[in-house]
Order: structure tokens, then C-alpha cells, then sequence
């Protein structure tokens, strides 16, 4: 795309400054893949792409092939009902609350399930990780119950 474009300009004139910011990041998604193409291109996309908000939607495009249909994600199975709650911790740990009064505990990165949490009377339906990575769970049973990283 930098090759492109390093074409001279007449006048040096951005050819794309009568664009509106909104209309140029839709063609950033679509065309660039790396901050550091978007940088080359022309002064006008060297600041877009500094931009705080440009970043954050740049980051966006690695989900463009679920959206296109070429990837497809990791299905994480083993809960025997309904899962209401998820929660990932720092280390890459993904956590689920399900209807079945478990807590699952998966590795996020591949997808393998780690450990299964019981003690619920009913379903969990809300988890949260605190600060000091303990994991808190919220059920219909009307308990609270707290996890550590070492029982569970």
C-alpha cells in the first residue's frame, strides 16, 4: 500500500485531505493491517494512526476474519447447562459460571479446562476477579463464595 501511493503528489498535496476522518479510518480497516504501513503512507495517516482512538480501532482488525467468516473460534465445552458468567484473570485463565452450580476454570489460550469449582446449591450466575486474583462467585443459592489461585 506504501508503494502505492509514494507516487509524487502534484503540489505535494495530501490527495485524500478532502476526506472526513471518519470515512479514512473505515479505509485504514480495510487496506492496512500494521500500524507501520498506515505511518507511510502520508502525513494525514502518520496521525491517525497516533492517534489514541485510531489505535484501539486498529486493534479491532484482528477480529476481521471471525467477522468474514475464515476463522472460526474456540469452542470451550464441558458445562451441562446454560452458562451465564465469564471472567478472565491476568494469567490467561477464562473462568464460566453455568446453570449446572460449577465454575469452570480454562486455559485461554488453548482452550483446555483446568479445573472444575463445586459448592454451589444452585446456579452461578455472576463472577468476578478481584485484585488479588481471587475469584468470586455469585449464585442463586444466595451465597457468595470465594476461590484462591490455590484451591481453586
Amino acid at each position: 500500500l506504501a508503494s502505492a501511493v509514494a507516487a509524487p503528489v502534484e503540489g505535494n498535496v495530501d490527495p485524500t485531505g478532502w476526506l472526513p476522518n471518519e470515512l479514512m479510518i473505515l479505509i485504514l480497516l480495510h487496506l492496512v493491517y500494521s500500524f507501520d504501513d498506515c505511518q507511510r503512507v502520508c502525513k494525514r495517516w502518520h496521525r491517525l494512526c497516533r492517534d489514541r482512538q485510531m489505535k484501539v480501532v486498529m486493534d479491532l482488525s484482528r477480529w476481521r476474519g471471525y467477522v468474514n467468516g475464515t476463522v472460526s473460534p474456540r469452542t470451550m465445552t464441558g458445562h451441562t447447562n446454560w452458562v451465564y458468567a465469564l471472567a478472565v484473570g491476568k494469567q490467561g485463565k477464562v473462568y464460566s459460571g453455568s446453570a449446572d452450580r460449577t465454575v469452570k476454570v480454562w486455559c485461554g489460550s488453548t482452550g483446555d479446562l483446568l479445573q472444575t469449582l463445586t459448592g454451589h446449591a444452585d446456579g452461578v450466575r455472576a463472577l468476578a476477579i478481584g485484585h488479588d486474583e481471587k475469584v468470586y462467585s455469585g449464585s442463586r443459592d444466595c451465597t457468595i463464595k470465594v476461590w484462591s489461585g490455590d484451591d481453586g
